[in-house]
């Protein structure tokens, strides 16, 4: 007996101990294959009574959230002392009569059509609603923009609307089909209303109406097909009670090239021919290029203002892209910039420094010699020698005059030239081509390995930000088609114009590989930031006791500059290290 009582005892005490556990169990629920999703999602169940809302079966209690917008919404909850068997349902929205109706293997064998799930340890639920799949089928979703010009009609009884068959297929709405009171249009100027809807992919029918009850009466219904997999429709304007399109709106857009940092004297060197392109081109009115010409609608230098280019072209309204380029196929190394043109508004003015995204330019450096260094030996050199091309050049982007140098025949080549401080896309060519291709140039992703960016037209460039260089600058030993650094790099920081902040305290290991330690002689509050070689902000730091460490695990080995900041002085500085 006295062996028997303890072994009761432990017996009792294992089984209060495994009835208390506790299990984190993730709800996750895709509603992608759903129309109409409110902002609130809910799960209810038999579980909601093993968690802090006590009772089960409770609509609305347990909420779901999608916080990156990808249409699935979770929420975990710590569940304890539950059975092992739970049930539960997905409601779209927080009050039963919206609930799923599961049928299946992941329905619970009885008549209540729930699903279930046996928990034993933490557990992640995902379905898609109302199926027992875990993930939805994808959905095509358009947002379409219907657009009728009133300007003709004698009377406009608003609101102006728009009803068809496509109102049910309409994302997150309620609608009903050819209700006519449902989605009305903006009036955008003049006599000129439209409105956009997102809505799922097919051939529909509408019709507008002039006030809620004036259907246009001489008209077949309109066609609207809304393609699967493809990008926002806008449909051309209409023209109220009649099967004529309407009239196009057109926009005088004037574009203003900001040329200054692009020349050592621009008085003396201003270039040729300043260009602009984009996906524009074949909508300019009475133009002769098409879309995104590299050599076509040109700019002309302002009588009154230096190095100002500009030119007004007629476009008609849309949503287009645009670069300037520094001579023809000298293309800015900055991404392809909006251009939204909005008929209602006859005239606009688009300034922009070239090679920036503002209109600022900065103030403007004295040049600067810069030389650009190549490691070729992992590379069979063309006969024709090695050169360099960039944004530099005047006109820009000419492939085969700028031949580099190897002078001591240690495959190291190199080509100096003088420029305006900047920030420079460029690249390297093994040979030289006349007739000014890409055959001989390199085609690394030289953004996915940390030195360079997109060139906007499918390819990369490489990125030298000199745009605080007061003196001249010997720029890192690349390896040809790589990030990497070449053989004999001693590259130093370029002079800047910053203050001569004191940083003569240790900044070690360098190189670095894991973490980078930075020591300054006293205690105040300093930012420090770690660039790469095309001018962005990698990691940041707050220092405020003397001493801080950075993380630099995960980056792409290369040269990097550390920029420091005494925020009580404004003092800044800066220092090169290498990653590995």
């Amino acid at each position: 007996m006295k062996t028997l009582l303890p072994t009761l005892m432990a017996s009792i005490m294992l089984c209060v101990a495994l009835q208390a556990q506790t299990y984190n169990v993730t709800f996750q629920v895709d509603m992608n294959s759903q129309t109409l999703v409110p902002d609130t999602i809910s799960v209810a169940g038999t579980f909601q009574e093993f968690t802090s809302v006590g009772a089960a079966w409770q609509a609305g209690a347990t909420r779901m959230t999608d916080d990156n917008m990808d249409g699935i919404y979770e929420v975990t909850v710590a569940m304890t002392g539950a059975p092992d068997t739970i049930q539960y349902k997905f409601i779209n929205g927080f009050a039963w009569g919206n609930n799923e109706e599961i049928f299946g293997a992941c329905a619970y064998p009885s008549l209540d059509n729930n699903r279930y799930a046996v928990i034993s340890s933490d557990t992640v639920l995902t379905y898609c609603y109302n199926t027992c799949d875990a993930a939805c089928p994808t959905i095509d979703t358009v947002n379409v923009t219907f657009r009728v010009d009133m300007s003709i009609e004698p009377v406009v009884n608003a609101p102006i609307m728009v009803a068809g068959d496509f109102l049910s297929s309409v994302i997150d709405s309620n609608w009903s089909n050819w209700g006519q009171s449902q989605f009305s249009l903006s009036n955008t100027c003049g006599g000129f209303y439209e409105g956009t809807v997102r809505m799922l992919s097919g051939n529909y029918e509408f019709k507008f109406l002039n006030g809620i009850d004036g259907w246009e009466g001489g008209i077949n219904n309109r066609a609207l097909v809304v393609p699967a997999g493809g990008g926002d429709v806008v449909l051309d304007r209409a023209l109220f009670n009649n099967e004529d399109s309407a009239v196009v709106l057109s926009t005088n857009v004037t574009f203003q090239a900001d040329m200054r940092r692009q020349f050592v004297d621009p008085s003396q060197s201003d270039p040729d021919t300043v260009i602009v392109a984009g996906s524009f081109g074949s909508s300019v009115v009475g133009g002769t290029f098409g879309d995104w010409n590299d050599c076509g609608y040109t700019l002309l230098e302002g009588a009154t203002v230096d190095s100002m280019f500009s030119a007004t072209y007629t476009i008609t309204e849309g949503n287009y892209e645009y670069k300037y380029l520094n001579g023809c196929g000298g293309w800015e190394s900055v991404a392809n910039v909006s251009l939204d043109l909005n008929g209602c508004v006859t005239d606009t003015v688009i300034t922009r420094c070239f090679n920036r995204v503002t209109e600022d330019c900065g103030p403007i450096l004295a040049p600067i010699d810069v030389t650009f260094r190549v490691d070729m030996s992992d590379q069979i050199v063309n006969a024709s020698g090695v050169y360099m091309a960039g944004t530099f050049q005047n006109p820009a982007w000419i492939k085969y005059t700028l031949g580099m140098d190897d002078s001591d025949a240690n495959k190291v080549y190199e080509y100096t030239t003088t420029v305006i401080p900047d920030r420079y896309a460029f690249l390297f060519f093994n040979g030289a081509d006349t007739a000014n291709t890409d055959i001989y140039a390199e085609v690394h992703n030289f953004e996915m390995s940390g030195c360079g960016e997109p060139n906007g037209i499918g390819g990369h460039n490489r990125v030298a930000d000199l745009s605080l260089a007061t003196g001249d600058t010997v720029l890192p030993i690349w390896k040809f088609e790589s990030c990497d650094s070449g053989v004999g790099d001693t590259s130093t920081t370029p002079p800047t114009g910053l203050d001569n902040l004191d940083l003569t305290t240790v900044i070690y290991p360098n190189p670095a590989e894991v973490n980078l330690t930075i020591e300054l002689l006293d205690n105040g509050i300093y930012q420090v930031s770690l660039m790469n070689a095309v001018g962005q902000e990698v990691r940041a730091l707050m220092i405020a006791g003397g001493q801080g460490t950075l993380d630099v695990s995960n980056i792409h080995s290369g040269v990097y500059t550390i920029l420091i900041e005494n925020l009580h002085t404004g003092q800044r500085g800066m220092r090169s290290v290498i990653i590995e």
